[in-house]
This record gives structure tokens, sequence and C-alpha cells, in this order.
């Protein structure tokens, strides 16, 4: 009878959990990754949607904040850029709840890997594979030769094009079909990779170099290298004509040509 009692406050508990989840949304869906209620450098993963319960006593990054199934709320900013928008849920780490909340709690899920008994409407695992990178997903880039606040969303392969005139965040700074290439960074901001160094940022005005792209910058460095041997080989030249020069009109020591003197006739 106990051992019945314990089982059904078990079922009553994770059911709850299922409930609350569903009707809280949570997870980490839309998050923004703001500090939240998190201590230090620690962000709130759940987008505003943590609880303080029991179950997060060992939480590194803010004791007792969690989601709604008790995981963590509070993670590194690098962890919680590369969340997957889409519901975590019920799902095990590293799984993704592809049913959007409208998951089942079924006997017939009992061997899916990413959460046993979560289902969808028709017996499949409701918990996936998150993939890689989420379609959905932002990828940080750099700041490269935009304004503060914006991000080089080509990776650096932008184009400096008149085409890119009315751009928003660097004026001219296009991808190779004439997409703004500077895009508002958000979050992107404040990861560490963000203010790289460039060129264009402190001398705009070599940025027409970018005018044949990133080939701009290949020619730029070819003339560079022509010049710098071409000099050379003028200055060696003009040294070596200098030097023949002066052995042309060496000084000649009177010691050396004493005996000559003495030979050379004189004058009556």
């Amino acid at each position: 009878m106990a051992l019945l009692l314990i089982s059904l406050i078990l079922l009553l508990c994770t059911n709850f959990n299922v409930i609350l989840g569903n009707t809280c949304n949570g997870g980490v869906a839309d998050t923004i990754c703001e500090t939240g209620p998190c201590d230090g450098e620690y962000v709130d993963r759940t987008g505003g949607n943590y609880y303080w319960w029991a179950c997060g006593v060992d939480c590194p990054g803010g004791k007792y904040w969690t989601d709604g199934y008790c995981n963590c709320a509070c993670v590194d900013r690098q962890q919680c850029e590369n969340e997957c928008k889409h519901n975590r849920g019920p799902c095990y780490e590293g799984y993704e709840d592809v049913t959007d909340g409208n998951f089942e709690y079924w006997a017939c899920g009992v061997d899916c890997p990413g959460g046993k008994y979560y289902t969808d409407g028709v017996c499949n695992c409701a918990c996936q594979d998150k993939p890689d990178k989420c379609p959905d997903g932002v990828v940080c880039g750099s700041q490269g030769p935009c304004e503060p606040g914006y991000m080089d969303k080509t990776q650096g392969n932008y184009n400096w094009w008149a085409c890119g005139a009315d751009c928003e965040g660097g004026k001219y700074y296009t991808d190779g079909v004439c997409n703004c290439a500077c895009q508002p960074a958000g979050q992107c901001a404040m990861t560490p990779t963000y203010h790289n160094f460039n060129l264009y940022r402190f001398a705009p005005s070599l940025a027409f170099i970018r005018t044949f792209g990133v080939f701009g910058e290949y020619l730029v460095i070819m003339l560079l290298l022509a010049i710098m041997v071409i000099t050379t080989l003028c200055c060696y030249k003009k040294r070596k004509m200098i030097f023949k020069k002066s052995n042309k009109y060496k000084v000649v020591s009177m010691a050396d040509s004493s005996s000559e003197m003495e030979q050379a006739p004189i004058n009556e």
C-alpha cells in the first residue's frame, strides 16, 4: 500500500511538472540571454520563465533558479547563445521537444532515448537530437567594418558597393548580392569575439579597396610587394652606379706616385 501511494505521488508530481511546463512554456523558447536573476557572468536561458524551486539547489549560476523541468535556468552566455530556440521541454540535455509542448507521457515511448515515455500524439518520440545549428538560430559575427552595435553577417566577405548607400550600420558595405552586410548585433555584441580588429573602422578612407571584395586586398598586397621589389632593385642599381663612379675618380696618394713623378721629364 505504501509503495502504491509513493508511486501515485511521484506520478502526480511528474504530471504537475508537465502541465506547468506546457502552460508556462518552459525550456529555452525565444531566449534572449538576459541576466535575469542570475549571478555574475551567468544569464537566464528561459526567456524570463524561471522558477525558484528546491530541485535547483545545485545550480551554479543561481541557486534554486530553474526552468519548468528543473533544469538550471542560469548558464554561461556562450551556452545560452548556442541554445536552440525550440523548446527543450522535458527532454534530456542535447535533445529538443519537436512537439512544441504538445507532448504526451505514454508507455509507447519507453524506448525513446531523448526522454523516456515522452511522445507526440501518434507515439513518435517527442525528444529528438538537437541540430548543431538551429535553422532559426542567430549566428554571432564580429563587428568587422560596421558601426558599434552592428555585426558583419558576411563573416568578412563584404564588399564596398554603391548599392549599399542606404545601409544602416555600415554605409556601402554589402554582401555579394547587394544586401546590407551590417546587421544589428543584439546580444552578440557582448560575445568575446565581437570587438575584432578591422582596418576600415580606423581608416575608412581605404574602404575603396573592398570594391573588389576580399580580392581587392589581395591585389593591394601584390601591388605593395611589387613596389617594394622594384624600389629595392632601383636602389641597388643606383648604389652600384655610385660605387663605380667613386672608383673612377679615386684619389691618388702622393706616396704611391712618387716614382712616376721622379721619372717624368721636366720642361725647361
